[in-house]
């Protein structure tokens, strides 16, 4: 055989051989671009406000979540959630809504008496799971609470302990 053509047909094919093995080697070499931290549900904090004795480190917040995320692990999660965020407060209460209708606006916040007329209007209100997290201390010969306490429209409900703060 001509040693021209031999030539001819092996430096192709091993330029090619040579594209191939760079091009696996530099996606051998890269990194996967690691993936944000996301929440195993979805929820937000509608309202953190200071509890109504005057201690800036006393909170009273408001939750939303999807209903189907309605689930005792997941307000466990949420409980753990909110002890690190508010890490140094001596005692809170959160309320988890599960429909945008049991969470009042600002303006409805800001009018006195709204709830004893208006949530008698409105079918919607009250007709959702919803859940209460306390975390308070003794207060006199009261023993402290660290609970949740899980509520369904059919009038069921579920308490559970919680570790203490």
């Amino acid at each position: 055989m001509n040693p021209r053509k031999l030539f001819s047909r092996t430096v192709p094919i091993s330029i090619c051989f040579l594209f191939v093995s760079i091009g696996t080697i530099s996606v051998w070499g890269q990194h996967p671009e690691p993936q944000p931290y996301r929440s195993p549900f979805r929820f937000i904090i509608a309202y953190d406000d200071p509890w109504s004795d005057g201690d800036s480190s006393h909170r009273m917040l408001t939750v939303l979540m999807r209903p189907e995320d309605f689930t005792e692990e997941n307000l466990r999660y949420l409980d753990s959630f909110i002890r690190q965020r508010l890490k140094g407060s001596k005692k809170f209460v959160v309320r988890v809504e599960t429909s945008l209708f049991d969470v009042d606006t600002p303006d409805e916040r800001a009018q006195a008496g709204r709830e004893s007329e208006q949530d008698s209007k409105d079918p919607n209100v009250g007709e959702s799971p919803y859940a209460l997290i306390y975390h308070v201390p003794a207060i006199g010969n009261s023993p402290p609470v660290n609970e949740l306490m899980m509520n369904w429209p059919n009038r069921t409900s579920k308490t559970i302990d919680l570790p203490k703060l």
